[in-house]
This record gives C-alpha cells, sequence and structure tokens, in this order.
C-alpha cells in the first residue's frame, strides 16, 4: 500500500526504504533535468548505445567529448556487442569530429559490464579533471547506468556531476537483447532485471542507497 513501510530487501544494505524514496528516485533519474552548462562528455555504456542522440549533442554544442569504452565487443550465436572500433566509426559518420571522440579503459576489478565501465570512466575522468557528464543509454537501461556511475564516483570520493539524458520512447513488446541477456525477450521482460540488480549490488554496498541518490541530487543542483 502506497504510504506504508516497505523494503526491498530482507538483510544488508536496503536500497530503499519507503516506496514513496523508491518512486522519487525513479522520476528524478527517468525525468532529469539538462546540465547547466557545456558538459565535458556524453558517457555511451556498452551494446546500449545512441548513435544519434550522442551525436545531437556533440553538434548542438552540449558536450564536448563524446566517451567509449575500449571494450573489444563480444559475439555468441545472435548476440552481437559492437566493440568501440564500430561506435567510433558511426559516430564520425554521423559528423563527430575525431579528436572529439575518446575511449578510456575499463576497470579490470570486473568483467567486462556496466560496472566497470562506470569505475574505468571515473578514473578517466578524474585523470582530466572532468566534473560533468551525461549518461546517454535507452530507457531500459537508463536508472542502473545512472546509479552504477554516480556510486562509482562516490566511492572513488571524486565530485562527479551527472546527468541522465532523456531517451525516445521504446516499444516495450519488441523483442530485443537486453545487455548479457540471451535469447531475445521483449523489453518489458527486462524491466525487473536491472532493478534486481541495482538492490543486490546496494545490499553488497556497491551502490549508494536511494536515501543518497536523493542527497546527491540536491549536491548536484545546488546553486
Amino acid at each position: 500500500m502506497i504510504g506504508q513501510e516497505k523494503t526491498v530487501s530482507i538483510q544488508g544494505r536496503l536500497f530503499c526504504a519507503t516506496v514513496e524514496e523508491m518512486y522519487e528516485v525513479c522520476q528524478h533519474v527517468m525525468c532529469d533535468s539538462a546540465c547547466p552548462i557545456q558538459a565535458d562528455a556524453g558517457l555511451l555504456f556498452g551494446e546500449t548505445v545512441q548513435i544519434a542522440e550522442l551525436a545531437d549533442l556533440w553538434r548542438s554544442g552540449k558536450i564536448r567529448k563524446v566517451a567509449i569504452s575500449r571494450f573489444g565487443g563480444e559475439i555468441s550465436g545472435e548476440f552481437v556487442v559492437s566493440g568501440w572500433k564500430t561506435w567510433r566509426h558511426r559516430l564520425l559518420d554521423r559528423g563527430v569530429e575525431d579528436e572529439h571522440i575518446v575511449t578510456y579503459p575499463l576497470s579490470t576489478k570486473l568483467p567486462p559490464c556496466t560496472d566497470a565501465e562506470a569505475i574505468g570512466f571515473v578514473d578517466f575522468a578524474k585523470e582530466r579533471g572532468w566534473k560533468t557528464v551525461y549518461v546517454v543509454v535507452p530507457e531500459l537501461h537508463r536508472f542502473r547506468s545512472f546509479i552504477s556511475l554516480v556510486s562509482a564516483a562516490a566511492k572513488a570520493g571524486y565530485e562527479l556531476k551527472v546527468w541522465s539524458y532523456p531517451m525516445p520512447a521504446q516499444d516495450y513488446s519488441e523483442n530485443v537483447f537486453f545487455t548479457q541477456s540471451a535469447p531475445k525477450g521483449p523489453r518489458k521482460q527486462f524491466i525487473p532485471v536491472d532493478l534486481n540488480k541495482t538492490f543486490a549490488y546496494c545490499k553488497k554496498g556497491d551502490y549508494l542507497t536511494s536515501r543518497e541518490i536523493l542527497d546527491y541530487f540536491d549536491w548536484r543542483d545546488e546553486k
């Protein structure tokens, strides 16, 4: 019942304490505001790539660089994940200048995944003094990608301001691959996947809690 306290895990570190808190975090991430200045980069996560939107962000002057992890790609039957060279060529084809496309190494602390990219990007941003970034991924992956990156920055003690870029609506009944999924399934089938990962990783201490995420938004947006 809305308004009643409800936990999402019975042990360890809970992602959220109430339904309202969970809803507020989701609304913040999925209906995020725009970065008030030109961001240092637009970040592309793995195979969940939005080339057109990244190119548009760059052409409109909203980002200085497009950042791609150096994941080389993966083929497993029908499941094909293109590597960074493919995405670089596609960005070039859309008019993004080569000197504005940068690649960064994934963290070696984990196998190739969203969190390895997030940790790797934070280290990369820290080396270059980057402070602002857009996460540009499809709607289905926006929630966890944002939380993964914000959590990686917090664990590294680096003050990185992250914005979640709004994406076009997708058909949730369409059969697709999702992150490391096989076989294909309707998008709606994968809605719980990232949510359950978020709960599990928070319980382990890898992700911030919803309260900490809300506090992060207050810090990011303070005048």
